[in-house]
C-alpha cells in the first residue's frame, strides 16, 4: 500500500519508461518494504543488541560476566536482593528473570526516577514485574522524611482527578513499602555495577545484608588512581572486573 501511494503521488511517473518505472519501484521497495520476524526477547538477545550498538550504556558488561554475577550471588527463587545498577537495568533484568516472580529485588538508583530501560524490553509478566521495587539514594535514609500523603475522599473526585490521585497514591505507598523492606534488612545478597566508587556504596548498604551473604561488585576498571590514570578511553580494554566477598 505504501509503494502504491508513493507511485500515485509521483506526478511524472507515467512519463517514465518501463525500465525507469521498474527501477523506481524497486528502489522504493528496498526502502519501505521490509520483511522481519518478531522473536521473544531473552536476556542474551537483549544484551547482544546493547553490547553491539552501544556497550558503554551497559558499562561494557559481557554476558559471561553477567552470568558469573548471578551465579556467585546465588540468585534464586524466594531470595531478597539489593542491586545497584547503572547498566540501563541489565543486571536488574537478569536478577528478575532468575527470580521468576518469586522473591524481591530492590534497585537503588540515582535521581527521582530509575533508568532501567532494559526491563521493559523483556515483556515480563505482571508477577515478575511486581518483584521489582526501587528507591533513590535519597529515599533510603531514615532521616530523609518523605512528606505525608494527602489522602482524600475518592467519591468526591472527578474521573480525571481520581485517575491521577490513584496513580500518585500507589506510587507513594510503593515507596513506603520499599523503604520498610530495606530497613527490615536481612537481604540475601548485594550486587553492584555502578559508576561510583564501591566503598561508599558498601558503607551504606552492607548493614542491610544478612550474615554470610555474598557481595559481588563489577567495575570496568580494576583500579583508578586520581591524577595518574584516566579510565575513559575511546576503546574498550576488556570486559571489566569482578570482586566477590562474603559479608561476615
Amino acid at each position: 500500500d505504501i509503494i502504491k501511494k508513493v507511485v500515485e503521488s509521483h506526478s511524472s511517473f507515467d512519463k517514465k519508461t518501463e525500465y525507469s518505472k521498474a527501477k523506481y519501484i524497486k528502489r522504493k521497495e528496498s526502502k519501505f518494504s521490509r520483511v522481519f520476524t518478531p522473536v521473544r526477547p531473552t536476556l542474551y538477545s537483549v544484551w547482544e543488541y546493547f553490547f553491539a550498538k552501544n556497550p558503554s550504556k551497559i558499562r561494557d558488561m559481557r554476558i559471561d560476566t553477567l552470568s558469573q554475577m548471578l551465579t556467585l550471588s546465588n540468585v534464586r527463587a524466594n531470595a531478597k536482593l539489593l542491586v545497584v545498577d547503572d547498566t540501563q537495568g541489565l543486571l536488574i533484568t537478569g536478577v528478575m528473570e532468575r527470580l521468576g516472580g518469586y522473591g524481591v529485588v530492590l534497585g537503588i538508583h540515582d535521581g527521582e526516577n530509575h533508568n532501567y530501560d532494559i526491563v521493559r524490553y523483556m515483556n515480563f509478566s505482571k508477577k515478575v514485574n511486581e518483584s521489582l521495587m526501587v528507591l533513590s539514594w535519597q529515599q533510603i535514609f531514615k532521616e530523609e522524611c518523605q512528606a505525608p500523603f494527602n489522602y482524600q475522599d475518592e467519591s468526591h473526585l472527578s474521573e480525571k482527578e481520581l485517575k491521577f490521585y490513584l496513580r500518585k497514591k500507589a506510587n507513594y505507598e510503593k515507596i513506603q513499602e520499599a523503604r520498610k523492606i530495606l530497613w527490615q534488612g536481612g537481604f540475601d545478597g548485594l550486587l553492584v555495577a555502578s559508576q561510583y566508587q564501591p566503598e561508599s556504596i558498601l558503607d551504606t548498604l552492607v548493614p542491610y545484608l544478612a550474615r554470610s551473604r555474598p557481595i559481588i561488585i563489577y567495575h570496568i576498571n580494576r583500579e583508578v588512581l586520581p591524577g595518574r590514570t584516566h579510565p575513559s578511553m575511546s576503546t574498550s580494554g576488556g570486559g571489566g572486573y569482578l570482586l566477590q566477598t562474603i559479608y561476615t
